[in-house]
């Protein structure tokens, strides 16, 4: 299930982006930058958590824009990877930005996409998260 993140949530989604940041570590080489998950940000409803339960496995920070949306961090819980948690987090997340702009969701490299290439490739093999 999904809700949006209230200012309780914090503690636990700094411990799931840190968590997700350290299983990337060793592949990238380096730590990934540090992700504004921010007050402000909770409070106007741009964080969406992913729930098993009562307990937050993911979330995805976006804002709504005028032409196209920004995701500033998708992270999940490297307990709970390879489960779909992500790309359902990114899915809903595209669908409430379709609900609030009143149309169906763009495809991805459509007109209000950006597609960004990543700094470094990741190698074949990605690291086992459990």
């Amino acid at each position: 299930s999904f809700r949006l993140a209230g200012a309780a949530d914090l503690a636990v989604m700094r411990a799931i982006t840190e968590r997700a940041c350290a299983v990337w570590l060793p592949v990238l080489g380096y730590a990934p930058g540090r992700w504004s998950l921010t007050i402000s940000r909770i409070a106007g409803g741009k964080v969406l958590l992913a729930c098993d339960g009562e307990m937050a496995v993911g979330l995805v920070e976006a804002e709504p824009g005028a032409v196209r949306d920004l995701v500033y961090s998708l992270a999940v819980d490297p307990g709970d990877a390879e489960r779909g948690i992500g790309r359902a987090l990114l899915a809903e997340a595209e669908r409430r930005a379709a609900a609030i702009a009143g149309g169906a969701p763009a495809e991805p490299g459509a007109a209000g996409f950006t597609i960004v290439e990543m700094e470094k490739p990741l190698s074949a093999t990605s690291p086992d998260p459990r």
